[in-house]
């Protein structure tokens, strides 16, 4: 984690925890973007240590039973809001695309690629795949 990077389980955070897409996506409208949407979840966080905002939408916005428009339109508006978080790694190690891909949220993983996330780990990976 960066010197200066927030550690706090923010109210957004919460909201996309909690599955409440559409209150984050109102917060996400009318509020003043500041560094607290790059804050992440402090290392005693019961909720996802290390987690950013796309770490909660990775596996929040898995689940049937959520509005996948709602998702569609928090990952088209956190992707480039969080583009210093598009690789970052939570206390597991995992970056929101590995949590996306593992917990089958197509909409996020697809997000996440589109805005360049993995792309060095994807690229590294192809090599290895390629020329071993």
């Amino acid at each position: 984690m960066k010197s200066s990077q927030v550690e706090e389980f923010t109210e957004l955070h919460k909201l996309i925890n909690d599955k409440h897409f559409h209150r984050a996506l109102d917060m996400l409208k009318t509020a003043k973007v500041d560094a607290k949407i790059l804050a992440i979840a402090p290392k005693n966080c019961q909720k996802g240590a290390g987690n950013s905002a796309l770490h909660f939408l990775a596996f929040s916005g898995s689940s049937k039973h959520v509005d996948k428009k709602a998702v569609q339109a928090l990952a088209d508006i956190l992707c480039p809001l969080c583009a210093p978080l598009l690789n970052h790694r939570n206390e597991l190690g995992k970056m929101a695309l590995h949590t996306a891909a593992s917990h089958g949220n197509h909409i996020l993983v697809k997000a996440l690629l589109d805005a360049d996330a993995g792309i060095i780990f994807t690229f590294i990976l192809t090599l290895t795949l390629n020329y071993s």
